[in-house]
Protein backbone atom coordinates (compact mmCIF):
# COMPACT_ATOMS: atom_id res chain seq x y z
CA UNK A 1 0.00 0.00 0.00
CA UNK A 2 2.75 2.46 0.97
CA UNK A 3 4.72 1.71 -2.18
CA UNK A 4 1.77 2.15 -4.54
CA UNK A 5 0.63 5.41 -2.94
CA UNK A 6 4.18 6.78 -2.62
CA UNK A 7 4.34 6.78 -6.42
CA UNK A 8 1.02 8.59 -6.79
CA UNK A 9 0.78 11.45 -9.26
CA UNK A 10 -0.87 13.54 -6.58
CA UNK A 11 1.83 15.42 -4.69
CA UNK A 12 -0.31 15.77 -1.53
CA UNK A 13 -0.85 12.00 -1.41
CA UNK A 14 2.89 11.34 -1.96
CA UNK A 15 3.89 13.73 0.84
CA UNK A 16 1.28 12.31 3.19
CA UNK A 17 2.41 8.73 2.47
CA UNK A 18 6.07 9.64 3.06
CA UNK A 19 5.22 11.19 6.44
CA UNK A 20 3.07 8.21 7.39
CA UNK A 21 5.82 5.81 6.33
CA UNK A 22 8.40 7.66 8.42
CA UNK A 23 6.14 7.47 11.50
CA UNK A 24 5.35 3.80 10.80
CA UNK A 25 9.03 2.89 10.45
CA UNK A 26 9.94 4.81 13.61
CA UNK A 27 7.19 3.12 15.59
CA UNK A 28 8.17 -0.39 14.48
CA UNK A 29 11.89 0.17 14.90
CA UNK A 30 11.36 1.35 18.49
CA UNK A 31 8.77 -1.21 19.57
CA UNK A 32 9.53 -4.38 17.62
CA UNK A 33 11.71 -5.91 20.33
CA UNK A 34 9.08 -5.17 22.95
CA UNK A 35 6.39 -6.84 20.82
CA UNK A 36 8.64 -9.86 20.40
CA UNK A 37 9.25 -10.10 24.15
CA UNK A 38 5.51 -9.88 24.79
CA UNK A 39 4.96 -12.76 22.34
CA UNK A 40 7.59 -14.92 24.05
CA UNK A 41 6.15 -14.15 27.48
CA UNK A 42 2.66 -15.20 26.37
CA UNK A 43 2.45 -18.83 27.54
CA UNK A 44 0.09 -19.64 24.66
CA UNK A 45 2.68 -18.73 22.02
CA UNK A 46 6.20 -18.59 23.50
CA UNK A 47 8.91 -18.94 20.86
CA UNK A 48 6.94 -21.35 18.63
CA UNK A 49 4.75 -18.63 17.15
CA UNK A 50 7.68 -16.26 16.82
CA UNK A 51 9.70 -18.83 14.91
CA UNK A 52 6.70 -19.39 12.62
CA UNK A 53 6.51 -15.64 11.95
CA UNK A 54 10.25 -15.33 11.31
CA UNK A 55 10.08 -18.27 8.93
CA UNK A 56 7.30 -16.50 7.02
CA UNK A 57 9.20 -13.22 7.07
CA UNK A 58 12.65 -14.52 6.11
CA UNK A 59 11.57 -17.49 4.02
CA UNK A 60 13.89 -20.12 5.47
CA UNK A 61 14.39 -22.12 8.64
CA UNK A 62 18.03 -21.17 9.18
CA UNK A 63 17.47 -17.40 9.24
CA UNK A 64 14.36 -17.84 11.40
CA UNK A 65 16.29 -19.93 13.92
CA UNK A 66 19.16 -17.43 13.95
CA UNK A 67 16.83 -14.45 14.48
CA UNK A 68 14.98 -16.30 17.24
CA UNK A 69 18.25 -17.12 19.02
CA UNK A 70 19.21 -13.42 18.88
CA UNK A 71 15.90 -12.40 20.43
CA UNK A 72 16.14 -15.04 23.17
CA UNK A 73 19.68 -13.85 23.95
CA UNK A 74 18.44 -10.24 24.27
CA UNK A 75 15.62 -11.31 26.57
CA UNK A 76 18.12 -13.30 28.64
CA UNK A 77 20.33 -10.19 28.94
CA UNK A 78 17.32 -8.10 29.94
CA UNK A 79 16.35 -10.70 32.56
CA UNK A 80 19.91 -10.73 33.91
CA UNK A 81 20.00 -6.92 34.18
CA UNK A 82 16.50 -6.84 35.64
CA UNK A 83 17.49 -9.39 38.27
CA UNK A 84 20.56 -7.35 39.21
CA UNK A 85 18.45 -4.20 39.60
CA UNK A 86 15.61 -5.76 41.56
CA UNK A 87 17.51 -8.08 43.90
CA UNK A 88 17.69 -6.86 47.46
CA UNK A 89 21.09 -5.76 48.68
CA UNK A 90 22.97 -8.01 51.05
CA UNK A 91 22.98 -6.83 54.64
CA UNK A 92 26.38 -5.88 55.92
CA UNK A 93 27.30 -4.96 59.47
CA UNK A 94 27.28 -1.21 59.97
CA UNK A 95 30.77 -1.18 61.51
CA UNK A 96 32.85 -3.89 59.87
CA UNK A 97 36.04 -2.48 61.35
CA UNK A 98 36.29 -4.97 64.19
CA UNK A 99 37.26 -8.56 63.53
CA UNK A 100 34.21 -9.83 65.43
CA UNK A 101 31.76 -8.13 63.08
CA UNK A 102 33.58 -9.54 60.07
CA UNK A 103 33.56 -13.03 61.55
CA UNK A 104 29.82 -12.75 62.23
CA UNK A 105 29.22 -12.25 58.50
CA UNK A 106 31.10 -15.39 57.53
CA UNK A 107 29.32 -18.70 57.23
CA UNK A 108 30.48 -21.40 59.63
CA UNK A 109 32.75 -24.04 58.10
CA UNK A 110 30.89 -27.14 56.87
CA UNK A 111 32.01 -30.70 56.61
CA UNK A 112 32.58 -31.73 53.03
CA UNK A 113 29.84 -34.02 51.81
CA UNK A 114 31.37 -36.77 49.69
CA UNK A 115 28.09 -38.20 48.53
CA UNK A 116 28.42 -37.06 44.91
CA UNK A 117 25.26 -38.79 43.76
CA UNK A 118 23.16 -36.72 46.17
CA UNK A 119 24.99 -33.60 45.02
CA UNK A 120 24.37 -34.58 41.38
CA UNK A 121 20.67 -35.15 42.09
CA UNK A 122 20.44 -31.68 43.62
CA UNK A 123 22.22 -30.08 40.66
CA UNK A 124 19.91 -31.85 38.26
CA UNK A 125 16.87 -30.68 40.25
CA UNK A 126 18.24 -27.12 40.21
CA UNK A 127 18.47 -27.22 36.42
CA UNK A 128 22.00 -28.31 35.58
CA UNK A 129 22.29 -30.23 32.35
CA UNK A 130 25.15 -31.37 30.13
CA UNK A 131 25.04 -27.97 28.41
CA UNK A 132 25.29 -25.95 31.66
CA UNK A 133 22.89 -24.27 34.08
CA UNK A 134 19.39 -23.65 32.86
CA UNK A 135 18.07 -20.18 33.37
CA UNK A 136 14.56 -19.38 34.49
CA UNK A 137 13.84 -18.38 30.89
CA UNK A 138 15.08 -21.78 29.64
CA UNK A 139 12.80 -23.55 32.10
CA UNK A 140 9.81 -21.43 31.06
CA UNK A 141 10.45 -22.02 27.35
CA UNK A 142 10.84 -25.78 27.87
CA UNK A 143 7.50 -26.05 29.64
CA UNK A 144 4.68 -26.89 27.21
CA UNK A 145 2.79 -23.89 25.92
CA UNK A 146 -0.80 -23.44 26.96
CA UNK A 147 -3.68 -24.09 24.60
CA UNK A 148 -4.00 -21.06 22.34
CA UNK A 149 -7.80 -20.99 22.13
CA UNK A 150 -8.20 -21.02 25.91
CA UNK A 151 -9.12 -17.67 27.44
CA UNK A 152 -6.18 -16.46 29.49
CA UNK A 153 -5.37 -13.48 31.65
CA UNK A 154 -1.62 -13.33 31.03
CA UNK A 155 -0.87 -11.08 33.99
CA UNK A 156 -2.77 -13.45 36.27
CA UNK A 157 -0.80 -16.39 34.79
CA UNK A 158 2.50 -14.72 35.67
CA UNK A 159 1.29 -13.78 39.13
CA UNK A 160 0.11 -17.34 39.79
CA UNK A 161 3.45 -18.73 38.58
CA UNK A 162 5.67 -16.28 40.47
CA UNK A 163 6.98 -19.05 42.69
CA UNK A 164 7.88 -21.24 39.74
CA UNK A 165 9.47 -18.61 37.49
CA UNK A 166 10.63 -16.12 40.15
CA UNK A 167 12.35 -13.05 38.59
CA UNK A 168 11.09 -13.92 35.12
CA UNK A 169 7.56 -13.60 36.48
CA UNK A 170 8.27 -10.10 37.77
CA UNK A 171 9.92 -9.06 34.51
CA UNK A 172 7.02 -10.49 32.49
CA UNK A 173 4.45 -8.58 34.52
CA UNK A 174 6.44 -5.36 34.10
CA UNK A 175 6.86 -5.84 30.34
CA UNK A 176 3.23 -6.84 29.83
CA UNK A 177 2.11 -3.71 31.71
CA UNK A 178 3.79 -1.34 29.25
CA UNK A 179 1.24 0.43 27.03
CA UNK A 180 2.17 -0.23 23.42
CA UNK A 181 0.56 2.82 21.90
CA UNK A 182 2.07 6.19 21.24
CA UNK A 183 0.89 9.64 20.37
CA UNK A 184 3.27 11.70 18.30
CA UNK A 185 4.39 14.89 20.04
CA UNK A 186 3.23 17.00 17.10
CA UNK A 187 -0.28 15.51 17.49
CA UNK A 188 -0.35 16.54 21.13
CA UNK A 189 0.70 20.06 20.14
CA UNK A 190 -2.18 20.25 17.64
CA UNK A 191 -4.63 19.12 20.34
CA UNK A 192 -3.37 21.70 22.85
CA UNK A 193 -3.32 24.57 20.34
CA UNK A 194 -6.73 23.55 18.95
CA UNK A 195 -8.42 24.10 22.32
Amino acid sequence: LFKAQSESRDEVIRDMVQQMRAKFDKYWSEYTLLFVFVTILDPQYKKVFLKFCYKKLYGDEERATFKLSQVIAKLEILLHEYTKCTSSPTRVASTPSSSTSIRSLETPPRKRNFNYLDEFDQCEADGFSDTGWKTMLDKYLEDPKLERKRELDILAFWEENAGKYQELSHLARDILSIPLTTVASESILVLVVGF
